[in-house]
């Protein structure tokens, strides 16, 4: 979906506050309610919010001994930018949309802490390396309560739900098969 489609999207749906989505190297989700409005004005680079968040341990609690590159002198902010192709909407509050996020710096560069990031990275390495012949797929899992799983759509995910499955070269002919992890 591109921004321009948002709008339409969004009536159509009747959506009235959207939340982004994110997540810590720790899995703790970082993000905020928006309303519509402040959600489509803060496109393309998205809400801000403090890069303290990426400085809390599991517990919450703030580890200020951690500098990374990426932060600024004093405590500053990143941006959550939106990845379009992931809203949808909310199956358990009417009127709110979820949508994930990559986070950015305040320039727009991806951030070397960002799960998604790191992600995509592993992805190409392994593209461009020894899985020339095969593709990676991977993705997401979150289990919230029984029978409630959420997974990431943008990075293409096999998976059932007890197990995942994975390309693998079959020993006899080398071409890929199927195994289940």
């Amino acid at each position: 979906m591109t921004p321009d489609e948002l709008g339409a999207w969004l009536d159509e749906n009747r959506v009235a506050t959207v939340r982004t989505e994110g997540a810590s190297l720790d899995g703790l989700v970082l993000g905020k309610h928006l309303s519509r409005d402040k959600f489509e004005r803060s496109l393309p680079l998205g809400p801000a919010l403090s890069d303290l968040v990426f400085a809390w341990d599991i517990g919450g609690a703030p580890q200020l001994g951690w500098w990374a590159d990426f932060r600024q002198p004093a405590l500053g902010d990143v941006h959550q930018r939106p990845d379009l192709s992931t809203i949808v909407v909310s199956p358990n509050r009417p009127g709110m949309a979820n949508v994930l996020v990559d986070h950015t710096t305040i320039d727009g560069a991806p951030l070397p802490v960002c799960p998604r990031v790191v992600l995509r990275g592993v992805v190409g390495a392994a593209a461009n390396q020894t899985m020339r012949r095969y593709e990676l797929t991977v993705g997401a899992r979150i289990d919230t309560a029984p029978g409630m799983v959420a997974t990431s759509p943008p990075i293409q995910c096999r998976m059932s739900a007890d197990r995942w499955s994975a390309l693998l070269p079959s020993k006899k002919t080398g071409a890929p098969s199927r195994r289940s992890e």
